[in-house]
This record gives C-alpha cells, sequence and structure tokens, in this order.
C-alpha cells in the first residue's frame, strides 16, 4: 500500500490535520497475514457486532420499528428514554446516577472532542498515559490540544501503575486535565493509582480528572468526567 499524502499538503487544508498515514510494521504484517489467507486472532478488534456476543436481536429489531423512530426530536444531551435506563442500569448496582448527569454522545471519540473543547484552550494540555492507544494524538490535533504522556509503570503481580513523581514531573501551568484509562487500552490492566484520586485532584488544581472507564471504580475521587463506551456521564 502505497503512503498517502499527508492532508495538510493541501493548501486549503489545516496544518493540524498533517499526519503521517503511512501503515506501520504492525499494520503492514497484518495486512500481509490477511492478503495470504492465515487465520488471524485481533485482539485489537472493537465492533461488539463481530466478536461473538449474543444480542436479543428481536427486541432489536422491534425498538427500530417503533413508530416513535420516525419522529425528530433532538435532545442534545441524548434522549431522555436512554438516560434514564443508564441511570437505571446504574441502579441496579447500587450507585446512584441521576438521568441528568448524563450525557450520551455518539462514541469516546465525540466524547473527547467535546471535553477538548470544553476544558482547553489551544495549546493547552492533556495528559495522557503511555502506553495507551494512539486515537488520542489524532483528536488532539484536530482540537490543537498538546498531548504530553505520563507513564505507567509495570508492577509485578499486580499490572500498572500511575506514579506519583512521573505525573508530577508532566504537568504544568499549561494542564487542564489528567486522563486515566480503566482498563487501559492495549495492556488490558486495570490502572493502579500510587496516588489516591483526591490526592491527585490536588496535586493539579484547576485540572480536570478524564476518566475512560469500562468498569467505574468505586471511589473515582471528587467531581471526575467519566468516559464510557457506551456512554457519557458527569458524576
Amino acid at each position: 500500500m502505497p503512503p498517502r499524502t499527508p492532508a495538510a499538503s493541501n493548501p486549503r487544508f489545516a496544518s493540524r490535520i498533517d499526519v503521517d498515514l503511512t501503515p506501520n510494521a504492525l499494520a503492514q504484517a497484518l495486512a500481509a497475514r490477511r492478503g495470504a489467507g492465515a487465520r488471524v486472532l485481533d485482539l485489537t478488534a472493537s465492533n461488539p457486532t463481530r466478536a461473538g456476543f449474543t444480542y436479543p436481536e428481536a427486541e432489536i429489531l422491534a425498538a427500530l420499528a417503533a413508530p416513535e423512530a420516525l419522529r425528530y426530536e433532538p435532545e442534545p444531551r441524548g434522549l431522555l428514554a436512554a438516560r434514564t435506563a443508564v441511570s437505571a442500569y446504574y441502579a441496579a448496582r447500587s450507585e446512584r446516577v441521576d438521568a441528568e448527569d448524563v450525557l450520551i454522545t455518539s462514541s469516546t471519540s465525540e466524547s473527547y472532542a467535546l471535553l477538548m473543547k470544553l476544558l482547553a484552550e489551544p495549546g493547552d494540555e492533556f495528559l495522557v498515559p503511555a502506553p495507551s492507544y494512539p486515537l488520542f494524538e489524532m483528536l488532539a490535533g484536530l482540537e490543537a490540544v498538546s498531548l504530553v504522556r505520563y507513564p505507567l509503570e509495570p508492577t509485578p503481580g499486580s499490572g500498572w501503575r500511575i506514579g506519583r513523581e512521573a505525573l508530577a514531573r508532566a504537568i504544568s501551568p499549561r494542564t487542564r486535565a489528567v486522563v486515566v484509562v480503566h482498563p487501559n487500552n492495549p495492556t488490558g490492566s486495570l490502572t493502579r493509582l500510587g496516588v489516591h484520586p483526591a490526592r491527585l485532584q490536588r496535586a493539579t488544581p484547576g485540572t480536570a480528572e478524564v476518566g475512560d472507564a469500562r468498569d467505574t471504580p468505586r471511589d473515582p475521587g471528587p467531581d471526575p468526567l467519566v468516559v464510557r463506551g457506551d456512554e457519557e456521564r458527569h458524576d
């Protein structure tokens, strides 16, 4: 596959979308194996409809065929019925989340984009973990936000943790948010904080803690912005 010309080489496009679209070594190796017909177990697959899950197909199709689907009644924060369902989901797990505190977007990518607009001026910084997924770079570039990476420290026998010293070194006067991914992508580990969430907030005054969580920690600290793969809420 030949490299694609960076978009910013076109004078009509902004330089912030000047990204290298050349396939890396992993992408090239994957394409070669698939081209040869080899079996590939893709641990990065994120499409739930191709992951072997069993869905209540009849109920889903019936919902799509409901007459209400023909009425366009936009709600910027997401349909109230959907936000109420999210609230009920947590209530069934003995966690109180009011429907008014739930904001539904089309994806976590849209959530991150909105949060970057909300929290940062151009050139401000978001702290993101390393290792983590490269999508942050594209999103931050589009929103004119700078990324600063803080390392996750491997801990034998107990996964990964955020080191207090490493995080402190990454903070600057332009830091506006600290992103914590739980479970982390791509390690799959449940990130352990080397510093309590409340101390994290005190160590980064004026910043937000943005948690990308599939399993929200029981003690997420004061006032986090939690971004989930299926819903977003301000706790």
